[in-house]
């Protein structure tokens, strides 16, 4: 996008931001396009970007720190609670089809680690059969081809509630 663009974005949501208007500033961050949005949302102040990260939804938070290089998405990071960090962890696995689409979980301290716990079930079960027993460290071998052939026998939902991973709506 022309850089005029996208000072004038920044004008707007810093104008929105000052007034209070924190709703505002985001509807207009996400009328832009993810690349812009996220252009617009890195020439932000960092207390601006602190103001509006935590909350946006996590798919737009998921298309910002994507187009962000790596320092400044790490920097983003910094006031988003664990559970928002693993929404968006979850939003991107599920868009970048490395996982389903599945019913929000509950939030509690452990559920971004239950939500990577139910990734990895999902992605051996969907890995040919040779792959699943393949382990990088030596001496892991023997554990890892044991979990990972437990994991991957199991039904997801029977392993979802193995790890206490409830449904929002069952919460």
């Amino acid at each position: 996008m022309n850089q005029l663009i996208i000072d004038d974005a920044v004008e707007r949501v810093r104008a929105a931001l000052e007034t209070g208007r924190v709703d505002d500033a985001i509807s207009y961050l996400n009328t832009l396009h993810p690349a812009d949005r996220a252009e617009t949302f890195a020439d932000l102040e960092t207390e601006d970007q602190h103001e509006l990260l935590p909350r946006m939804d996590a798919e737009s938070t998921a298309e910002i720190l994507e187009e962000l290089e790596d320092e400044d998405a790490l920097a983003a990071t910094t006031h988003l609670s664990s559970a928002q960090l693993a929404d968006v962890l979850d939003e991107t696995m599920v868009a970048d089809g490395l996982i389903s689409p599945h019913p929000k979980f509950a939030v509690s301290p452990t559920s971004g680690y239950r939500l990577l716990e139910h990734a990895y079930a999902e992605i051996l079960q969907n890995l040919p059969a040779d792959l699943v027993a393949q382990v990088p460290v030596w001496d892991q071998i023997y554990l890892e081809q044991f979990h990972s052939g437990y994991v991957a026998s199991l039904d997801l939902a029977a392993w979802d509630k193995l790890l206490n991973l409830e449904t929002a709506e069952e919460n």
